[in-house]
């Protein structure tokens, strides 16, 4: 009998091959679906953990945080990487939050991660904070450089640690502009009202 592992932190940073263009021109994509992913700014795609036994799924709570990310997008476009009528959600039961793993150019990557550390923020201040976050990011660089970051760990950590990976394998971010200085670390200290 083997003993269960319990994952505490994990980061992992791969080259990516599934960028903007292998997304918008998927074969079991419909045409609607393929123009819906050219045109947004953001794009929520599958899970890849389970896609050989059950096919493309996200995680519970996906639809919600489609909404919220809309919300806060403003004239920006969001889309879900799934035909409609064909979108499930899969839902894992543990003391995790699962977020969708989220795709974004570097030129709108600033923005994204702004919207994401907002989401984020949502579970940090709430009054019962779950103590693992796991979500993906991948980054089209749109020069054939996409990279994956996969996360699991504190909820206080992923924006800190995506900007790290994203500064580590994009260096002109880094020398043009510290993606630190573009994307502010939320705010973890409930606001003083007293005043």
């Amino acid at each position: 009998m083997g003993a269960l592992e319990t994952i505490y932190f994990s980061v992992t940073t791969s080259e990516a091959s599934e960028d903007l263009h292998y997304w918008a021109t998927r074969d079991s994509f419909n045409k609607t679906t393929r123009q819906r992913i050219m045109d947004a700014d953001i794009i929520l795609i599958p899970w890849d953990r389970k896609r050989d036994e059950i096919g493309d799924s996200f995680p519970s709570g996906t639809e919600a945080f489609f909404k919220a990310i809309q919300e806060s997008l403003g004239h920006g476009k969001i889309a879900i990487a799934a035909n409609e009528g064909e979108f499930s959600e899969l839902a894992l039961h543990s003391n995790e939050v699962r977020l969708p793993t989220l795709l974004a150019t570097i030129v709108i990557l600033p923005i994204a991660l702004n919207l994401l550390s907002a989401q984020i923020d949502r579970y940090v201040t709430s009054p019962k904070p779950p103590a693992t976050i796991e979500m993906s990011l991948v980054i089209d660089g749109q020069d054939g450089h996409c990279v994956k970051i996969d996360y699991k760990g504190p909820p206080k950590d992923v924006i800190a640690t995506f900007e790290d990976q994203i500064n580590r394998c994009f260096p002109h971010v880094k020398e043009d502009e510290n993606i630190d200085s573009i994307i502010p670390t939320p705010n973890l200290k409930p606001e003083n009202t007293d005043d």
